[in-house]
């Protein structure tokens, strides 16, 4: 934890890393942060900005997340101060004055429910990206059984392919992920025969994995916790 003046700490635990996956665990950590903050100290007593706390919370981070907040430039993350006016008169003055009135409003936390924004954008951006990354992966024809692999251990390479497409948001229709398992197991003309008619021509690959495993020549080994690919 590190205090960078003014009163004010900035947690290591309000520092994003960047992955897209941790984002709602930063947000739920930020806001309590956010909850404890006199924000508004961030102003002087005529209304002037003395710091600003979304700069010293961009300042904490390093790498790609930190490169990305700058981008913006410092004015998009700077607190807004209300104006003031007399009541009777009409030129501003500070909010230390009785007789004054503010009529606009304090915006202290817009520079830091901004980051939140970046972050956000950032967020689907890492996903969208991994979203495609693993797409080209599965779709890719080098993605297959390799020479000699065992049933059982592609099994398992493409249950994992499935999981991690799963985990990104993109979920293979039953028929659709038993028709890639069926095209990139690479069988023999001879099991392909006894597959389709152990299957029926049946497409699910619940179904086709099943069947799989009890090929001849291929070893029985069903993980626990089943396919990810349905």
């Amino acid at each position: 934890m590190a205090d960078h003046g003014g009163g004010f700490e900035i947690p290591d635990r309000v520092i994003w890393n960047g992955e897209a996956s941790s984002l709602r665990e930063w947000k739920r950590a930020f806001e309590w942060w956010l909850e404890g903050l006199d924000t508004d100290s961030q102003f002087d007593k005529t209304g002037r900005v003395r710091f600003s706390l979304a700069a010293r919370l961009i300042a904490r981070h390093r790498g790609p997340v930190q490169l990305k907040l700058r981008s913006y430039g410092p004015g998009y993350f700077r607190p807004v101060a209300g104006q003031w006016q007399y009541r009777d008169r009409g030129y501003a003055v500070g909010r230390d004055n009785s007789d004054a009135m503010q009529i606009v409003a304090d915006d202290a936390r817009i520079g830091l429910r901004r980051v939140v924004e970046v972050f956000e954008t950032m967020a689907v951006e890492d996903a969208r990206g991994r979203r495609s990354e693993l797409r080209s992966h599965f779709y890719a024809e080098q993605f297959s059984r390799r020479p000699g692999e065992k049933i059982a251990f592609w099994l398992t390479r493409f249950d994992d392919a499935c999981g991690e497409l799963a985990d990104a948001g993109v979920v293979l229709g039953e028929e659709d992920a038993g028709w890639h398992l069926r095209e990139k197991s690479r069988l023999s003309p001879m099991q392909l025969q006894l597959l389709d008619t152990a299957t029926g021509g049946n497409e699910a690959v619940a179904v086709l994995r099943f069947e799989m495993e009890r090929l001849p020549g291929t070893s029985i080994s069903r993980s626990p916790l089943g396919s990810r690919c349905h």
